[in-house]
């Protein structure tokens, strides 16, 4: 799966619908991401081990699993926003 080239708006998108969420559903929604990676057949146990739940922080995990992990970033932020409109 090939690594989704994200446009500027895309980025700070993402970022704001992130930081609607609280620190603890930040932590969640990370948790159902390392998931998706497993599922998707990683070889490599992914968790969330240590985590504050900042934006900052969550933004870049997120990042990070998609380019090293390859985290199917669309069906992702279909969940993040879904979580979003939870609130």
């Amino acid at each position: 799966m090939k690594a989704v080239a994200l446009q500027l708006d895309d980025r700070r998108e993402i970022w704001k619908l992130l930081d609607r969420l609280t620190p603890a559903s930040r932590v969640d929604f990370l948790k159902w991401c390392c998931r998706r990676v497993i599922a998707q057949g990683s070889p490599l146990g992914v968790q969330v081990t240590t985590h504050s739940g900042t934006t900052n922080e969550t933004y870049y995990d997120l990042c990070c699993l998609e380019y090293q992990y390859r985290l199917n970033l669309m069906v992702a932020c279909d969940e993040l926003v879904r979580r979003v409109r939870e609130i």
